[in-house]
């Protein structure tokens, strides 16, 4: 607020007041554009202002996506590690059944969904 003068001595009004009475954003309809415009006594104040408020607006909405895309990699690494975790017990229960049946009956099964869980882990 110091910084495009709108605090300055007697006419200090609290932010809410201010936001009112200079700031006017929009989002254009159907996009992600935003409009901003500030209302004060010098243009060249007011266009600076402007340009601030759009970084600051930029600034808070990458960290918002940087969190969102660190959570869904974090689902996705955890879905990952479950899927060869599985793919992993059935090539275990594979090797053991081959070990005790060695007519293979249920082989073909198991084999079966080993390759559904590989195919599962690499999407």
């Amino acid at each position: 607020m110091e910084r495009f003068h709108l605090s300055s001595g007697e006419n200090a009004r609290s932010i809410e007041s201010l936001k009112q009475q200079v700031l006017k954003v929009t989002k254009v309809r159907d996009t992600k554009i935003l409009e901003i415009s500030a209302t004060l006594p010098e243009p060249a104040l007011a266009q600076q202002f402007v340009i601030y408020v759009a970084e600051e607006t930029v600034k808070l909405s990458r960290g918002e996506s940087a969190v969102a895309d660190r959570e869904v990699m974090g689902e996705a690494e955890r879905q990952a590690a479950d899927a060869q975790e599985r793919l992993e017990r059935a090539q275990q229960a594979l090797v053991a059944y081959s070990a005790r049946e060695p007519n293979g009956a249920l082989e073909p099964r198991i084999e079966s969904d080993v390759i559904c869980l590989r195919r599962s882990i690499n999407r």
